[in-house]
């Protein structure tokens, strides 16, 4: 998950843009529980913070993941756009399959 810059960590609570993160990720805590998290620098110059629950993870695997995920937004925003999905009075699980599996099968 994404997490602010001014996200507050650990006890007493800091603001995760004043701690130094090392290359390999920092174990922190948070409300509910311990996490691992990993300090990006885009681009752009923008630095992202990317935080996961599981503590085995290296920097290249969050980044990937992360990666996969924004481009699973982008296709469900998509298909929400061009289909009409967004508009969709589908009530059970099953309706609904039926429905996107129609929506990309027609042309």
């Amino acid at each position: 998950m994404g997490l602010g810059s001014n996200r507050l960590v650990n006890k007493p609570h800091i603001q995760l843009c004043k701690i130094e993160i090392p290359e390999d990720g920092l174990k922190v805590h948070l409300s509910y529980g311990w996490i691992k998290v990993f300090r990006f620098v885009t681009k752009n110059c923008r630095t992202d913070y990317i935080g996961t629950s599981r503590l085995d993870l290296t920097a290249l695997e969050v980044k990937t993941y992360f990666e996969r995920g924004w481009r699973i937004e982008v296709m469900n925003r998509e298909l929400k756009q061009t289909c009409g999905f967004d508009r969709c009075q589908a009530n059970t699980g099953r309706a609904l399959d039926v429905i996107i599996l129609v929506s990309l099968l027609l042309p």
